[in-house]
């Protein structure tokens, strides 16, 4: 959503679509004087109340939601001055929100999403509810994610490429400051629209400071890479591997989803990141395939060149190689000129004809930056080049000489429609059939036995009420320049028919691997059901092993119970042995006795001794 951050292992927050986008203010040459004003100074952070907020958002209604993610949410608010803002209220990660606090109130900038205040959070016994809520600038248009993925307009060009060179400006201005802001998370999720449809970056909560460098990396001390699955850079791989380059990859990988339209990852493509899909057509030169196809792509093809050429040159796998955002910007500049530019009289043109000189200046600031960049793997299609060639066969028709001035009472046909294929015997008798169904026929005939003069590049006059004049030659050079053009048309359509019937083979091979992919889908999907319920199982198993456990030591404590009790009758039988009086024989006989009771009573508490020490086996066992 754009206000709050996210792992490496998190998807984009969801928000609201930006269908209904506010109207469009007036441009910004018509805005009056209060555009030029010098900028005013940078407001005062402010601390507010927590329950100042929380009555501010309607105590976190609903109504009042502009999205959620998995580290909070975020809601607007209207402050007592009547000015909207928008309320952080994260989850529980208190080093997050309060290294957003120090970035943000150390760096600001027309084109982030600026801090305007903050809360404590309140004493109570339960610290989770009462956490510290951020004030932000309100957005009312949504992400650059939504405008691109979510609106059924999609934007044209010129604000696409306005859109990415406001961004890259939000990043230079980061990497400018000393010391380096490292923003960690760049995204179209975090690119929210003002409400003159305006980019400004937001959500700092991974943003670091580092030491500017040489090669701008940071130090071991760094915490652990961190950032969205699909614009993290393969080359970050440990706190010491990050730079201000690793927010060039991640720009790389948002201007190619400006470019063509694609999420950085979708799974209803093949392959579904976006740099997988893009790298292989630019190295190929098939720079058209890059843009979105709703949208008609750049009419200039050095500037599409151009913007594919950037947008590969920022995902180098080499990070030394990847440009800086100060050089970003300026190409940038650049080609939202050029993408701007009107035509007239068949050369670009921005604003009016007599900028002509400023193209010119533009054109051959591209050119040297074509040429300083590596564009072997980028040229132009086949396609491209027969199409310059159609324009410049259709260069002599545009131009082609005024036909004669018609004589008194007579209509000169020197001209054949463009589409027409027919000779010239046919156009003058359908010529005869216009001027006049009574004589149609007879004027038929009068051409049809006129054809060997028209054979010599003769010139046919015929005077019947009218004066009809044909010049031959003229004729027959555009009906020849017309067939020719139809021709090449006609080559044009077959190859457009191959070319479609190959992508839509290649339309069905990847539906043929979307379908197989699906079913080994459904196949692990089944697997994994047939796992669990073993696992239910075995749980079930062991929980019925648990249970006869403890059974058994139930049963062990009643049987050493039960030895004890004879032990105890036991010596109480011997106590009233020694109590027995009478006659030594029957003593003996008593004692005889007693002695073979206690002989068995011992042989019988040994084997339950035995079977309660089995028995603990058995338990130690399981």
């Amino acid at each position: 959503m754009g206000y709050l951050s996210c792992r490496a292992d998190s998807s984009a927050a969801t928000c609201r679509s930006i269908t209904a986008i506010s109207p469009l203010p007036i441009s910004r040459r018509a805005r009056g004087p209060a555009a030029s004003l010098p900028p005013a100074a940078a407001p005062v952070i402010e601390r507010f109340a927590y329950d100042d907020l929380e009555a501010a958002t309607s105590h976190f209604a609903d109504a009042a939601l502009l999205g959620r993610g998995s580290h909070g949410a975020v809601y607007k608010a209207v402050l007592p001055s009547g000015r909207a803002v928008a309320v952080k209220r994260p989850s529980p990660r208190r080093a997050e929100v309060d290294n957003e606090i120090r970035i943000l109130s150390s760096v600001r900038g027309p084109r982030l999403v600026n801090l305007l205040g903050y809360s404590d959070p309140g004493p109570g016994p339960d610290p989770l509810r009462r956490p510290r809520l951020l004030v932000v600038e309100y957005m009312p248009n949504g992400t650059l994610y939504d405008l691109l993925h979510s609106n059924p307009r999609p934007p044209g060009w010129p604000r696409r490429v306005r859109l990415a060179l406001q961004t890259a400006r939000a990043l230079r201005a980061l990497h400018d400051a000393e010391p380096a802001v490292i923003h960690r998370d760049v995204k179209s999720a975090n690119v929210l629209l003002d409400a003159h449809l305006d980019a400004h970056l937001g959500d700092f909560g991974l943003a670091l400071r580092i030491p500017k460098t040489d090669g701008g990396a940071a130090n071991a001390a760094t915490p652990a890479p961190a950032g969205t699955l699909g614009y993290l850079d393969p080359a970050y791989v440990t706190p010491e591997s990050l730079s201000t380059k690793t927010d060039v990859f991640s720009f790389g990988i948002l201007l190619l989803e400006i470019m063509s339209g694609r999420k950085a990852i979708d799974v209803q493509y093949s392959p579904p990141s976006v740099i997988e899909w893009a790298v292989p057509l630019l190295r190929k030169g098939k720079v058209v395939a890059l843009f979105d196809p709703r949208v008609a792509p750049p009419r200039d093809p050095v500037t599409r060149r151009d913007l594919a050429s950037l947008a590969l040159s920022c995902v180098r796998s080499c990070r030394e190689r990847r440009p800086s955002m100060a050089d970003i910007v300026d190409r940038l500049v650049v080609l939202s000129k050029a993408v701007s530019a009107k035509v007239w009289n068949g050369m670009a043109v921005v604003g009016n004809p007599c900028a002509i000189v400023d193209v010119q200046k533009t054109i051959s600031k591209r050119a040297a930056a074509s040429e300083k960049e590596s564009t072997s793997a980028l040229a132009f299609d086949d396609d491209e080049k027969e199409a310059d060639a159609t324009l410049e066969e259709l260069v002599p028709l545009v131009g082609a000489k005024k036909p004669p001035r018609p004589l008194k009472n007579g209509k000169v046909f020197s001209e054949a429609g463009d589409g027409e294929r027919r000779n010239l015997l046919e156009l003058m008798a359908r010529i005869d059939g216009v001027a006049g169904q009574r004589f149609g026929i007879s004027r038929a005939r009068t051409v049809r036995g006129t054809s060997d003069l028209m054979q010599k590049d003769a010139v046919l006059i015929l005077r019947r009420n009218q004066t009809v004049r044909v010049v031959e030659s003229e004729a027959l050079g555009k009906i020849d320049r017309v067939s020719h053009l139809d021709a090449s048309i006609k080559h044009k359509t077959v190859k457009e028919h191959e070319k479609a019937g190959k992508i839509q083979d290649k339309a069905d091979e990847i539906q043929e691997k979307a379908e197989k992919i699906q079913d080994k889908s459904d196949g692990m999907q089944e697997k994994a059901e047939k796992v669990q319920e073993n696992e239910g199982k075995i749980q079930e198993k062991l929980g019925e092993t648990l249970d006869k456990a403890e059974n058994i030591q139930e049963i062990t404590v009643q049987i050493l119970d039960k030895a004890e009790k004879i032990k105890e009758k036991t010596r109480q039988i011997l106590d009233k042995a020694e109590k027995i009086q009478g006659t030594p024989e029957k003593v003996q006989e008593n004692e005889r006795k007693i002695q073979e009771h206690t002989e068995v009573v011992q042989h019988n508490a040994e084997k339950i001794q035995d079977k309660a020490e089995k028995i603990q086996c058995k338990l130690k066992e399981s």
